[in-house]
């Protein structure tokens, strides 16, 4: 027997149409709830519910010459063929529903993504906090040995509990104790968790042996983390302030033995840690520093002390809103612009000149939103926009020439929310929860699973 007309045809259109090794099945599909379309004929019209090809993941009736499709859980109708044709569960691209793009990880219909980055002045690492609370490296990352490792692609850090916030330690300087990095990330109970390299007793246990996912002893509703080359802050819930790691830095008094947690400070509303130096901004809106006084690094003045042993004011007035601290300049900004301070050979202060300053001078920079500080490069985002000045040795500053840039000058990005500077090399988390990464990437540490430096900022690759 013959097939009918109508299946003739619709036979016919399933060999011929694009498409039509979805419609059969053959793919990875994903959900969409219910969608219409109108399968061609010979009036352009269906007529039977034969004629509405579903394909296997929905069901298709022809109500009064149009087919109605009804998408099985998981699966939607996102392009022009008809049929249940998409998985929506697991493509980035349609996360939950169609055309609903999710720039990292689509886990059963739901985006998780980026919200916060980290690194630090000294560092080759990066991480990324998610969502859902997971933390995600790469780069210069711990061994179980107690050493390091390239890692070329976000690696997924094993944690008890969701995260509040990431901090990123370590140096790619060689010296004695050769590459190292630590990490710390603060916990959903208000408790901090340390990981990687202990050399110096970064992990702030006290001692220098190695350790896995380390919980950091007495220290408890924790708020904020900070961390730097070898030292780690906390600020608790009461804005007291507490550091830990080797005291050889300068930051914690002592003798030569690794700092457990000590108190440094009371009344601290936000800190910035660096390899010599820390500053921070008191709940006051003042602004203090200590540490060894590198290139003028902690803004005391010339009669200010070389090495301040504890938080000590720094002038320029009141309303700091936020500091950072590089790896011998420091930056701040308040409610009358961006200010910074220190070794200026690259360009890293923004004044347009190379002078050190061991106070701080102001930039013609206004409203900013958040600033960062790397090793000799500094970068703020106004209204979404980046502004970088600095050294250019790797690319960092997102061009492709090695010149130093004196002056701030912008960068054309999507519009970004937060700046992670490392080193060598830049990061920053788009609005739309995009993490995109430029410069040196002898460490990996611009997370798109290769070693080839760039000038141009592409995504971190998740898979």
């Amino acid at each position: 027997m013959k097939p009918s007309t109508p299946t003739r045809l619709f036979l016919l259109w399933m060999l011929t149409a694009p498409g039509c090794g979805l419609l059969l099945g053959l793919d990875d599909f994903e959900d969409a709830g219910k969608s219409t379309d109108t399968v061609s004929d010979t009036d352009g019209r269906c007529h039977i519910d034969e004629d509405c090809p579903s394909g296997l993941h929905g069901q298709a009736v022809c109500d009064d010459g149009t087919c109605e499709y009804t998408c099985a859980p998981g699966f939607a109708d996102c392009s022009d063929s008809p049929g249940c044709e998409t998985a929506i569960t697991e493509d980035p691209e349609h996360c939950g529903s169609c055309r609903s793009p999710c720039a990292a990880h689509c886990v059963d219909g739901v985006c998780n993504a980026p919200v916060d980055i980290a690194t630090s002045a000294s560092s080759a690492s990066a991480c990324a906090l998610m969502e859902a609370g997971d933390v995600w490296c790469w780069g210069l990352l711990p061994n179980a040995e107690g050493g390091s490792r390239t890692v070329p692609l976000p690696e997924r850090i094993e944690l008890p509990l969701p995260a509040l916030q990431v901090a990123v330690g370590g140096t790619v300087f060689t010296g004695p104790h050769g590459l190292r990095a630590h990490f710390c990330a603060l916990l959903a109970d208000g408790t901090v968790r340390c990981w990687g390299t202990n050399q110096l007793g970064q992990l702030g246990l006290g001692d220098t042996g190695p350790h896995e996912g380390a919980q950091i002893p007495n220290v408890n509703g924790i708020r904020e983390i900070a961390a730097g080359t070898d030292n780690t802050c906390a600020i608790n819930a009461q804005n007291q302030l507490y550091c830990w790691g080797p005291r050889s830095t300068g930051l914690i008094e002592g003798d030569t033995t690794p700092a457990a947690p000590t108190l440094i400070a009371e009344s601290v509303d936000q800190v910035s840690v660096a390899s010599f130096h820390a500053c921070a901004v008191m709940v006051d809106r003042t602004l203090k520093c200590w540490g060894l006084d590198f290139y003028g690094s902690l803004g005391l003045g010339a009669g200010g002390p070389t090495h301040a042993t504890t938080p000590t004011s720094v002038g320029h007035g009141s309303n700091f809103a936020e500091v950072s601290c590089g790896l011998t300049h420091t930056c701040a900004r308040s409610s009358s612009g961006v200010s910074c301070w220190g070794n200026n050979a690259n360009g890293q202060l923004g004044l347009g000149s190379r002078t050190n300053y061991n106070s701080p001078q102001s930039l013609n920079l206004f409203a900013s939103q958040t600033l960062r500080a790397g090793a000799s490069h500094t970068a703020a985002v106004i209204a979404g926009d980046v502004y970088l000045w600095g050294s250019n040795a790797f690319k960092q500053m997102g061009s492709n020439d090695a010149f130093d840039t004196l002056l701030p000058v912008r960068l054309s990005l999507p519009s970004v929310s937060r700046l992670a500077l490392g080193e060598r090399f830049s990061c920053a988390l788009t609005a739309e929860g995009r993490v995109l990464c430029w410069g040196a990437n002898d460490h990996a540490q611009l997370g798109d699973g290769t070693l080839v430096s760039r000038a141009t900022a592409a995504p971190v690759r998740w898979r």
